[in-house]
């Protein structure tokens, strides 16, 4: 059952049942009146503090996640697992056309050796996202589940740019500039269905035909990135 609070209605239907107790027991001479006011008006404070204490949890920008799997709660929050799973792709003017044709095999160069061990690779893009998450509620299935998405995005288009003659030391030592361009352009990460996406790029149309590549060689061109 979803559940929201009215501001406008909750004041006033208190408003009102507060009044009526008031008159009532004022007519019945249960209280005296002095004390029947006091408590009208503690009512009617306590009705604004709770007014303004939902409004401040209802604007807020943290979305909590309400259990354990992503599923919107019965409260009507969305959690934060549902909107970052399933928000669309950002419309960035990025286009990864110009890919592989139907009869040629994408072209998809591998390290070797990679860059970086998979262990220490991991555990850098893994504190990076928490990193970018800071103040949201998420749960470790999810955070995985991002981190060897980008782990697969990265090693590719780290093996592209060595191919394309760059080389490994410097790769290695603007890593983490490079994430940036690769993973949090606008400055957070993006949805999994976006990097599910970027990984579909890579393996039907080949790396440098997909978007994070691109990004990155549009960033080198405009003098955004150095890799010399």
């Amino acid at each position: 059952m979803e559940f929201s609070w009215r501001s406008e209605s909750f004041i006033l239907g208190f408003l009102i049942c507060s009044n009526f107790l008031f008159g009532m027991s004022v007519f019945y001479n249960k209280i005296p009146v002095y004390l029947a006011i006091r408590f009208s008006i503690r009512g009617i404070q306590i009705a604004m503090l709770l007014y303004y204490f939902f409004l401040c949890i209802l604007t807020t920008n943290v979305a909590f996640c309400m259990d354990s799997g992503g599923v919107p709660s019965s409260s009507g929050w969305t959690s934060f697992e549902e909107r970052v799973l399933l928000e669309p792709m950002p419309s960035t003017g990025e286009s990864s056309s110009g890919g592989a044709s139907i009869n040629q095999q994408p072209l998809i160069p591998v390290p070797q050796p990679p860059l970086l061990d998979e262990n220490t690779r991991q555990s850098e893009l893994t504190d990076r996202l928490r990193t970018n998450w800071l103040g949201m509620v998420y749960n470790e299935t999810i955070l995985d589940s991002f981190v060897r998405s980008q782990l697969e995005i990265e090693r590719n288009i780290e093996a592209a740019l060595v191919a394309d003659g760059y080389s490994p030391q410097v790769l290695f030592e603007k890593r983490d500039q490079i994430r940036g361009f690769i993973f949090y352009p606008t400055g957070r990460a993006f949805s999994q269905n976006t990097y599910t996406d970027y990984i579909a790029q890579i393996t039907h149309l080949g790396t440098r035909a997909s978007v994070p590549y691109k990004r990155v060689i549009r960033a080198i061109e405009g003098y955004d990135l150095f890799l010399d």
